[in-house]
């Protein structure tokens, strides 16, 4: 096994897409079919689960042929990742869903006896369109 080394105590410079090449390796347990899933070439894709296992210090996976197996670091990490990806995902969702919230016009009907309200209202909106 290789030693845990790398710069995981320092400058570790994880992408997105090494974790998404990771966690499909270890679903298919197969590089070239991850390969295929994530529509890259096995050899990019090979190439980059190894840089981040460089860089993390240890082996994410234990290669039997075509075979891959997640080693027992890939293994304690695989949650990790996979709440990385999650979070990931809730973020894009949730600047989608302010961006379209942004898109929308309001329409705000307000009764003439309320008095001075309808002159505060549009300071109060500003922070909508800034």
């Amino acid at each position: 096994t290789m030693p845990f080394r790398g710069t995981a105590s320092g400058g570790l410079a994880m992408e997105m897409f090494q974790v998404r090449y990771v966690l499909a390796a270890a679903k298919m347990l197969n590089f070239t079919k991850a390969a295929t899933d994530c529509n890259v070439s096995q050899p990019a894709l090979t190439k980059a689960v190894k840089t981040l296992e460089d860089e993390l210090g240890a082996p994410l996976f234990h290669r039997e042929g075509r075979r891959v197996l997640l080693s027992e670091f890939g293994r304690s990490i695989l949650p990790h990742l996979q709440q990385i990806m999650q979070e990931a995902h809730a973020t894009r969702t949730l600047a989608d869903n302010f961006r379209l919230l942004n898109q929308v016009p309001i329409r705000l009907g307000v009764m003439s006896t309320i008095g001075p309200v309808p002159r505060k209202v549009p300071a109060r909106l500003s922070w909508r369109r800034a």
